[in-house]
């Protein structure tokens, strides 16, 4: 499997390859699920995550969706923006 431009961006050049891989099974397991079945996932992700020991810094989380954001189209920005603006509603 090729590795997503955004994961050789110079801004995720510090983050632990482990932790990259991890959000990246997150994209491909998450496509074409329902909102119920995307639930239960996360609900299992985040037990995974934690038992992984893994978790990111607001530096790490911010490096990312800088990476993501450059090499998203327009479309895929407006989702993210979408989801970061409900993400800061709670």
């Amino acid at each position: 499997m090729e590795k997503p431009a955004w994961m050789s961006d110079p801004l995720v050049a510090d983050i632990d390859q482990q932790k990259l891989d991890f959000l990246q099974s997150i994209v491909f397991e998450t496509r074409g699920k329902n909102q119920n079945e995307l639930i239960s996932f996360l609900m299992n992700l985040m037990k995974t995550g934690k038992l992984s020991n893994i978790s990111f810094t607001e530096q790490e989380m911010a490096a990312i969706m800088g990476a993501i954001k450059t090499h998203s189209t327009p479309e895929e920005l407006a989702q993210i923006n979408k989801f970061m603006a409900m993400r800061k509603k709670k």
